[in-house]
């Protein structure tokens, strides 16, 4: 009968060992997943600032390019807190954890009625492109 009871104690032993063992692994697993994921939600939003730019700066360099007069309403839809802003030629969209440039053909934009997730018309008055908002 001695026996036996030393063995049940054996296997809670070795049952807890492997139990530790198995939360060791699952916390370092999780450490290491949530730190990938905040890595992952970075590069995402600089990602989007950069496409974001590049749309943005394209559309801008296309109706200057159309001439006197040309215009084109547009929608810029972003997902992320960014601020936009022209300054000397170069189109710069900003948010907290990124910064994306797009050099733009028109040194003259008039930018201040910019504003995501609205329509938009972009306009060449005389050689300067003017972004207005749409009343709809």
């Amino acid at each position: 009968m001695l026996r036996l009871v030393e063995l049940k104690g054996q296997i809670t032993l070795e049952f807890l060992i492997v139990i530790i063992a198995f939360l060791f692994i699952l916390t370092f697993a999780l450490t290491v997943f949530s730190n990938n994921s905040a890595l992952l939600a970075g590069f995402e939003e600089n990602s989007e600032a950069r496409v974001l730019a590049f749309r943005i700066g394209n559309a801008l360099d296309e109706v200057f390019f159309a001439g006197n007069g040309a215009s084109s309403v547009f929608i810029f839809v972003k997902t992320h807190d960014f601020n936009a802003g022209v300054n000397s030629g170069l189109l710069t969209l900003r948010s907290k954890n990124s910064v994306a440039d797009f050099p733009l053909a028109s040194k003259s934009v008039d930018f201040s009625a910019f504003e995501f997730n609205k329509k938009l018309k972009f306009s060449n008055l005389d050689g300067v492109v003017v972004v207005e908002k749409v009343v709809q």
